[in-house]
């Protein structure tokens, strides 16, 4: 996310691994699931090509909004479609609801608080050379209220407001809090990166040919963005000049050029915490633990409505929810959750309705709380989303957001 930031998988009538080993139409559901975050992607890459002539028509937020709403109502067609004709789906659906066990629940909400504590730690730990900040009384509040917003309004207004919230507190300036922020995404992406990879790598079925292409290009994914990330850290001006060149010289539009260079360069400007060591080592552990608990989460909730998995599943998971928030949707990513979940777990012989409950069920034990709580902390700072408005006109330029914000 989901905090995709986005932000769990396991049932009563699903089959053991060896029954997933023997099911002849797993590659090809693994396939369809895998292709969910391609698909996705492509539609916002189409809609992006075809505007880019029309840059006032794109940029203008009636659009986007538009967009993000399409998207959502169509992933969430694509994730019910089976409920619509047969009513002994729906019934199942709801019986799902029923017999779910939620005595789990106090335990996913521990695990909420403590993947949220995580993300404030390691934002402190990244603000670390800006000054000595404390996790739960600096870092915690303003980053729960910019998730919260997320969750609410469009545009990712959130992220303007978090900056603008912790900036205004620490009186620190909004470029030097933007770095963070910037950095944050990219140590997401590679973690999320990182789970995909071993979740498949380690599926039962992982040795089939059919599955070595898929498998291989998010592993070798992965292998080379660690290996940028670790260039980019030693030699950051030579990389910033090397992927410039490399830009021009395939041609890329001055304004993609533009934006590329300026997120290295903000990105650049606040390595200094991640020049030591053992901060550094400490900030890859803990934005490994909190894609984990994430992960988990997943895992807890689809066994609370008796959908069986192996864990593995959940890294699929995992990566394919979080990469696929990525793409324009509405607020809280209503839809897109759901389509991740029923497409990528068609691979197993479970209910689908049953995994339909548990993704919703995942999703507003994660939605409602963060809202409540984030608008709460915002209302009470006396913050004025005005404010936001008036700065996120002059930062749509120097912002790119990627994902994660479960």
């Amino acid at each position: 996310m989901t905090g995709i930031d986005f932000i769990s998988i396991s049932g009563r009538g699903g089959s053991s691994t060896s029954s997933l080993a023997t099911n002849r139409h797993s590659p090809q559901s693994l396939r369809n699931a895998l292709g969910v975050l391609s698909c996705l992607s492509r539609i916002g890459c189409f809609v992006t090509a075809e505007t880019l002539p029309r840059r006032r028509l794109w940029k203008s937020k009636g659009f986007q909004l538009a967009l993000g709403l399409c998207v959502s109502m169509v992933c969430l067609w694509w994730a019910a479609r089976g409920l619509i004709n047969d009513p002994q789906a729906r019934e199942q659906f709801i019986e799902a609801f029923r017999v779910a066990d939620y005595r789990l629940l106090p335990v996913l909400l521990g695990m909420l608080v403590l993947f949220y504590a995580l993300k404030a730690y390691r934002w402190k730990l990244l603000l670390s050379p800006l000054g000595d900040y404390d996790t739960w009384r600096d870092c915690f509040g303003p980053m729960l209220s910019g998730f919260a917003v997320n969750n609410v309004l469009p545009f990712r207004a959130g992220e303007i407001v978090r900056v603008m919230v912790f900036a205004r507190r620490t009186s620190l300036p909004l470029a030097a809090v933007f770095t963070t922020v910037a950095l944050e995404r990219i140590l997401d992406t590679l973690s999320i990166l990182v789970f995909l990879s071993i979740g498949l790598f380690s599926l039962p079925n992982m040795l089939g040919e059919s599955m070595r292409k898929p498998a291989f290009f998010v592993a070798g994914l992965a292998s080379v963005s660690v290996v940028c990330a670790v260039i980019f850290l030693v030699w950051t001006s030579a990389f910033v000049r090397f992927t410039d060149g490399g830009l021009a010289l395939i041609r890329a539009p001055d304004g993609l050029r533009g934006k590329v260079r300026r997120l290295m360069e903000t990105a650049a400007s606040g390595l200094s915490s991640l020049k030591s060591p053992r901060k550094l080592a400490m900030i890859v552990v803990v934005s490994l633990l909190q894609w984990l608990l994430n992960g988990s989460m997943m895992y807890v909730s689809l066994r609370s409505f008796g959908v069986e998995v192996p864990f593995q599943a959940a890294m699929v998971l995992l990566g394919v929810v979080a990469l696929s928030v990525a793409v324009p949707a509405s607020p809280g990513f209503f839809g897109v959750v759901q389509a991740c979940f029923t497409q990528t777990l068609k691979i197993y012989p479970v209910s689908q309705p049953a995994v339909l409950a548990a993704s919703i069920y995942y999703h507003m034990m994660q939605y409602i709380p963060v809202t409540l709580l984030g608008l709460l902390w915002l209302r009470r700072s006396g913050f004025q989303m005005r404010e936001a408005e008036t700065l996120g006109a002059t930062q749509e330029s120097t912002t790119i957001p990627l994902t994660t914000d479960h």
